[in-house]
C-alpha cells in the first residue's frame, strides 16, 4: 500500500473520484454529482460548515498516486441515513470502489478515518451497516469495534447492526 494516503477531495482526484462513483452506484448516479471539481469542492465545505445536510461531516478520499480508491466521511454528531432507523444512527460512512476491493483498503481507510475523528475531538464513533455485509464487520472488529444493537428491518431487508469503536489515547493507535 506504498503511497495510498487520506487526502481532502481535491480536483486532481475529482475525475477518478467521478468513475469510483459510478463503479459503486451506477452510471445514472453521475447525474447527481456537480459537472464540475470546484462545484463538488464547495459542496463539501458546505457541508462541512453545516450548510444543506443535517448533520455536518468531514469528507476523505482514500488515493495512491494515480487515482481515487475510496472515501470517508466522519459526521461530527451521529447521524442516521434514510435507510436506517434513528436508533442506528452513526458517525462513519466509509466505501471502496469496488473494483479495489480485497486488497486492505477498507481496513486502511477506516484506520485513518480513526485518526481524523479524534482530530476532530470524538472520544467514540459509531458505525451502522447491513448485516450481510461481513466485510465491514471484520474491518470494524479488527478496529475495536464492539456490538451495540442490532435491529431487525421489515420486508425482508437485510438486518443492521450498530457498532462502537472507542477512540481513547490508550486504546487507539493509527496503522
Amino acid at each position: 500500500m506504498l503511497g495510498v494516503r487520506l487526502v481532502a477531495p481535491t480536483g486532481r482526484y475529482y475525475n477518478s473520484f467521478k468513475h469510483g462513483f459510478a463503479e459503486t452506484r451506477g452510471q445514472e448516479a453521475l447525474k447527481s454529482l456537480p459537472l464540475s471539481a470546484s462545484s463538488y469542492l464547495k459542496h463539501i465545505e458546505d457541508v462541512k460548515c453545516g450548510l444543506g445536510f443535517p448533520v455536518p461531516y468531514s469528507e476523505y478520499w482514500l488515493v495512491n498516486e494515480k487515482r481515487f480508491l475510496g472515501l470517508i466521511q466522519i459526521r461530527h454528531l451521529p447521524h442516521a441515513s434514510s435507510q436506517f432507523s434513528d436508533k442506528m444512527k452513526s458517525h462513519i460512512y466509509f466505501d471502496i470502489r469496488p473494483t479495489e476491493r480485497s486488497r486492505g483498503y477498507g481496513r486502511k481507510i477506516l484506520s485513518l478515518g480513526l485518526h481524523k475523528a479524534r482530530q476532530l475531538g470524538l472520544n467514540y464513533v459509531l458505525l451502522s451497516y447491513q448485516r450481510i455485509n461481513r466485510a465491514s464487520q471484520s474491518i470494524i472488529r479488527e478496529h475495536g469495534g464492539f456490538l451495540v444493537q442490532s435491529e431487525v428491518r421489515p420486508n425482508d431487508t437485510p438486518p443492521v447492526e450498530l457498532y462502537r469503536i472507542d477512540l481513547s489515547p490508550r486504546e487507539y493507535r493509527a496503522n
